[in-house]
């Protein structure tokens, strides 16, 4: 028990629970991938530490659905960080390169919107796909007023 309350007192003085830096602290944008990258190129340690456990948050994440479900068939990109980071995709899929997983460098472009970014030599397929909320949303309200009617 003195251990854990031990480790406890070391993670309230962790900084990764401080901002950014300074010109951050008060920036609500401050969450978007976009500004942690641009603040970590411009050498703020704290961004690159703010990165770095975005990307052990998703690497855990990919890695605890694996193991429970026995091994990896795909991964899916998608949504804001997954169609548009090629960085994110890239140092997710490093920890999976025991699984087989390869990408291609080629096929990683941005300009395509649903795509296989997996190489060739793949076991496992790596797939950016556009997220189509509206469509969902869309079907959701058809089949809602399809599927009640309202009183007389």
């Amino acid at each position: 028990m003195a251990g854990r309350n031990r480790c406890v007192r070391r993670f309230a003085r962790c900084p990764v629970s401080t901002p950014l830096d300074t010109a951050h602290a008060r920036m609500p944008e401050a969450a978007d991938l976009r500004r942690v990258l641009e603040a970590a190129a411009a050498g703020a340690p704290r961004a690159r530490l703010a990165y770095d456990r975005f990307v052990l948050s998703l690497r855990r994440a990919v890695g605890s659905m694996a193991g429970v479900l026995g091994g990896v068939d795909a991964v899916v990109f998608t949504g804001g960080i997954g169609e548009n980071s090629a960085r994110v995709r890239a140092d997710v899929a490093a920890t999976l390169e025991f699984t087989g997983l390869r990408l291609s460098r080629d096929a990683d472009q941005p300009s395509v919107p649903d795509r296989v970014i997996s190489a060739p030599n793949s076991a496992v397929a790596v797939l950016v796909v556009h997220a189509r909320e509206d469509l969902m949303v869309r079907d959701e309200v058809l089949r809602l007023t399809d599927a009640t009617s309202l009183p007389e």
